[in-house]
């Protein structure tokens, strides 16, 4: 009996990845982007999750409206699932962790609002913007609207201006 538990255990744990990564500040994660672009989240998919009864990723289409830093193409491409509920970081600007969906298993949040304004902080990996480039930090965190007066935007845009000058 013993032995069917250690190795149920076993299973279960190394299925679900326990997330020990150390988050970067605000200011780590704005001064190392490549890009960063205020986006729109699509209303539905553009590829369907494999299997839309769990928690798989699907291909959502987030409009890039407003480009702060480097380049970003018109449309970026994420991985991850369409929700109908806000996800709002809690914590207070500049934001050292990822919003509350994040906190556990892979480390990043996975959820987005179908339709929402997000601020993507990518790295380009292979030639391609990610904002999935550090675990449990606030590189894609989705913004109050209207999105330019949102306090998560307002505090990147002013670090990149003061910056700059």
């Amino acid at each position: 009996m013993l032995i069917v538990a250690t190795l149920l255990l076993s299973a279960v744990s190394s299925a679900s990845p326990v997330c020990s990564a150390q988050a970067l500040s605000g200011e780590q994660i704005v001064d190392s982007a490549h890009a960063i672009a205020g986006v729109r989240a699509a209303e539905d998919y553009l590829a369907e999750p494999a299997d839309p009864t769990a928690w798989a990723p699907g291909e959502i289409e987030m409009q890039v409206l407003r480009v702060l830093k480097g380049d970003a193409p018109d449309v970026i491409l994420i991985r991850g699932r369409l929700v109908g509920e806000d996800d709002y970081n809690d914590r207070p600007v500049p934001y050292d962790f990822v919003r509350p969906t994040g906190r556990a298993g892979a480390c990043r949040a996975e959820g987005f609002k179908s339709g929402g304004y997000y601020l993507l902080i990518m790295r380009v990996d292979a030639g391609v913007p990610t904002p999935f480039w550090v675990a449990l930090s606030a590189t894609h965190e989705q913004l109050r609207p209207p999105f330019r007066h949102d306090a998560w935007f307002r505090w990147v845009f002013d670090r990149l201006k003061a910056r700059s000058e």
